[in-house]
């Protein structure tokens, strides 16, 4: 049986632009004014919170993603880079352990290739 190899590399995280959606198809972090990063991770929600104070009853909005959280006021500091449609690369593809190209992850489509008919003698 024969397969196919390939590489990904990883997203190219110099290209963060400000986010201007929030969606599965991008990853975020969240750059301050002093350009400390960190990152947020895939978008998961936008949710309203109540403070739940007497005194200071007020409801905010929250930013929710899979690494942190930020305030909807905090927007201007959340920027974003595209990820390649990840459905197609993650189709029937299987990690080969141990193994690198380029320091980069090698895989194998779990389905071989089909084999050429032998020649006729």
């Amino acid at each position: 049986m024969e397969y196919e190899l390939y590489y990904k590399k990883p997203v190219d995280e110099m290209r963060l632009q400000k986010a201007t959606e929030f969606n599965d198809k991008h990853i975020y972090w969240l750059i301050s004014e002093n350009g400390r990063q960190s990152k947020l991770g895939n978008f998961k929600r936008l949710a309203t919170y109540h403070s739940g104070r007497r005194e200071e009853d007020y409801d905010y909005d929250m930013y929710e993603f899979t690494e942190g959280d930020v305030l909807a006021e905090n927007r201007k500091y959340i920027y974003s880079v595209h990820i390649p449609d990840s459905e197609k690369t993650k189709k029937n593809m299987q990690a080969v352990e141990h193994i690198k190209y380029l320091t980069y992850p090698v895989y194998y489509t779990s389905e071989p290739v089909p084999a050429s008919a032998p020649e006729p003698a």
